[in-house]
């Protein structure tokens, strides 16, 4: 087994461990998959920090209305405020 450590610049980027027998072409596609796999789960992260501003979508009584009905009904969002804490 061989174990790369993946880099840009400086700054470290993640281990793969890997058979010694790979072949160059077969590494290529591990490493892209797996830097791929760290971007997508890195935007996921990030766009999760988001998810409680705007909520996933509003509650069945609160769609169709602008944000003054919203308010001028005293309608809340129980989900937002609910979760909210959590992140």
């Amino acid at each position: 087994m061989v174990l790369l450590h993946m880099k840009w610049g400086d700054k470290s980027q993640f281990l793969l461990q890997v058979p010694g027998s790979t072949k160059r072409e077969e590494l290529m596609v591990q490493v892209g998959q797996v830097y791929n796999g760290r971007l997508k789960v890195q935007r996921l992260c990030l766009e999760m920090e988001e998810l409680p501003q705007h909520d996933i979508f509003l509650p069945p009584n609160m769609q169709g209305l602008t944000n003054d009905q919203i308010e001028e009904l005293k309608l809340k969002k129980e989900w937002g405020e609910k979760y909210a804490a959590v992140f």
